[in-house]
């Protein structure tokens, strides 16, 4: 059995943290963000981001969250060692 891995769901999601993730099976956004509980209401998501940490450095991929919880895209298997998600917060002027 492998060392687990980490992902980082952060932003505006109801449970934001640090969630295991085993290395050979890996993890999608969408399964990420599960683990979270999701996007808040108030959360962009049309401009999420996925941050990846492996060995030849970070990679930064824009991410239409909104998309992926409808089932449009890939997802973004994961397998490396460390990554982010993040959902921003929706700014709206009153």
């Amino acid at each position: 059995m492998s060392r687990a891995g980490l992902v980082y769901v952060v932003g505006d999601v109801m449970r934001p943290g640090g969630f295991p993730v085993d290395r050979e099976r890996g993890l999608t956004v969408v399964q990420a963000l599960a683990l979270a509980w999701g996007p808040t209401q108030n959360a962009a998501t049309g401009k999420g981001l996925l941050i990846r940490e492996e060995k030849g450095g970070r990679t930064l991929t824009a991410l239409n969250v909104k998309r992926l919880l409808r089932g449009a895209g890939s997802g973004h298997s994961g397998r490396g060692r460390r990554h982010f998600c993040l959902c921003p917060i929706r700014w709206r002027r009153t």
